[in-house]
């Protein structure tokens, strides 16, 4: 344990920046990886690493997904909301003011990635350059080299999509930092690597992931906490991600001669393991807790309980906090409750998804009970919609769920002229959701079915950047519509890493 501690502690310090860096601290990272001795501790290496996507601090690698939906047309900040101002403000995200990089949104999550990444690649290196250690548990070891790889690739897309511009719109734009072998020193600085660099890393990485991972948990094999952890489909699934997200060119043709997303999407739908949740309440989606508790359709999740829980993601406050908390700051926009016919409740009431996963308050409701408990009598317009999907603080959060897997092929089965073969994919969602079934789809169909299935979830800006589809103002005063690649869209790298980083323009 002493040395993983230690491994640990070097990590953190190779992650810290600016004023926090320690200059006078410089030990010998070497020596950490040295003392490895067990794939125990190498395993205990990458269970870390999952604990840092949601660390440090306040805010971690995973809530990156709040810049996803924060930045485009589906929320309306609330300004007398106290997410304006503090630790937490958001406000520069809404109001897409790409400069501002000395937030804790912008620097905590960034800082968290580098810790993530710290570990895995350590993990990696060890076993590209030692004897694996024969302690009893080499079968662990392609597991442990598996979610390596597909952590190293979660991180950096999380990074990429949110301070790099689209690949699609520029290959060679420089991108991110591309992490791929631990620190040699506390000043070991590298350079912005072009989309183009970032995006085959990701990949390779995927690929190698699904090779080495196992399709389930093996109680036999397994230890007990790879129950939370990620198996071979959310490999799979970050894939179909990534080439869905690149472009409709790798839609149906990946790389190296693979099937793009289509095949990866295809892959994980027909192995039948993660058929949609069918329940009188779609709120059990979000309320899973503990180890190995998940609704049926979710792919993968990062766990909360009492021995690997420090916090789940902040979605939970600023978004589905009903109990008064006045960090709740981002309603459904107006525009996008009468795009999708929600703006009528009596329409509305005629979505499952409507009734189990929002709630409408009204700015002069006719009984106590549609007074909202944060913002009595402060309401500036009639009503407003919020999104009470993650309102359990200590429920396990979802990141991947089949729904989007068949919302994705829809968009490339459309793309292909077949209206009837997307049609059968948005009626997988809209059937269970009570809603009648399609006969052919309509661009506009995919569109509302994403923003009523996925919402707040971090995928409006993902679903708008892998189609080049332009970006609307929502409800944002005086606001027109922006490209998808609209460079008010891609976050400055912190401040700290540009104040500390010489290898980066600006770097002093």
């Amino acid at each position: 344990m002493k040395n993983i501690l230690y491994i640990l502690t070097l990590s953190l310090l190779w992650a810290c920046s600016g004023e926090d860096f320690l200059e006078e601290a410089k030990p010998d990272i070497n020596q950490a990886r040295d003392e490895i001795e067990s794939n125990t501790t190498l395993d205990d290496l990458v269970r870390g690493a999952y604990f840092n996507l949601k660390s440090p601090g306040d805010l971690g690698p995973i809530d990156l997904l709040i810049y996803q939906t924060v930045a485009t047309d589906i929320v309306e900040l609330k300004e007398y909301s106290d997410i304006l101002s503090g630790s937490r403000n958001l406000q520069p995200l809404y109001l897409r003011q790409d400069e501002i990089n000395d937030i804790r949104i912008v620097e905590w999550p960034w800082a968290g990635a580098q810790t993530l990444l710290f570990n895995v690649n350590t993990v990696l290196q060890f076993y590209e350059q030692n004897e694996v250690p024969t302690d009893g548990l080499e079968d662990w070891v392609p597991r442990i080299r598996g979610e390596a790889y597909f952590l190293r690739a979660f991180a950096h897309y999380l990074l990429a999509t949110t301070y790099a511009p689209p690949y699609s719109s520029d290959p060679q734009a420089e991108g991110i930092i591309l992490q791929t072998a631990p620190a040699s020193s506390p000043t070991d600085f590298k350079g912005l690597a072009t989309n183009q660099q970032v995006y085959d890393q990701i990949i390779s990485d995927l690929k190698n992931a699904i090779e080495l991972l196992p399709e389930t948990y093996d109680v036999s094999v397994h230890p007990e906490d790879y129950q939370d952890r990620a198996k071979r489909d959310a490999a799979r699934f970050l894939l179909a991600k990534v080439y869905f997200l690149m472009g409709n060119e790798f839609w149906t043709a990946g790389q190296d001669g693979d099937g793009g997303a289509l095949e990866q999407i295809d892959a994980v739908i027909t192995s039948n393991r993660f058929p949609l949740l069918q329940s009188d309440s779609l709120q059990q989606i979000f309320l899973k807790k503990g180890l190995g508790d998940q609704a049926s359709e979710t792919v993968w999740y990062a766990s909360y309980y009492f021995r690997n829980g420090w916090r789940t993601p902040r979605l939970e406050p600023i978004y589905s906090n009903f109990t008064g908390n006045r960090q709740r700051g981002f309603a459904v926009s107006k525009a996008t409750l009468e795009a999708i016919g929600w703006d009528d409740p009596a329409m509305a009431q005629q979505d499952e998804r409507y009734n189990d996963w929002y709630r409408r308050f009204e700015q002069n409701p006719a009984d106590s009970a549609g007074i909202d408990p944060a913002f009595a009598g402060e309401y500036t317009d009639a009503y407003n919609v919020w999104c009470g999907k993650f309102a359990d603080n200590t429920a396990n959060f979802v990141i991947f769920r089949s729904p989007e897997l068949y919302l994705m092929r829809a968009a490339i089965r459309l793309a292909a002229g077949d209206g009837a073969g997307a049609a059968a994919d948005l009626n997988v969602t809209r059937e269970r959701a009570g809603l009648p079934a399609l006969t052919t789809a309509t661009a506009a169909n995919i569109d509302a079915e994403w923003i009523k299935e996925m919402g707040f979830e971090g995928r409006r800006l993902f679903y708008l950047q892998a189609q080049q589809l332009a970006v609307p103002p929502g409800d944002r005063a005086g606001a027109t519509e922006i490209p998808y690649d609209d460079p008010s869209l891609v976050r400055m790298l912190p401040r700290v890493e540009l104040t500390r980083n010489p290898a980066l323009a600006g770097g002093e």
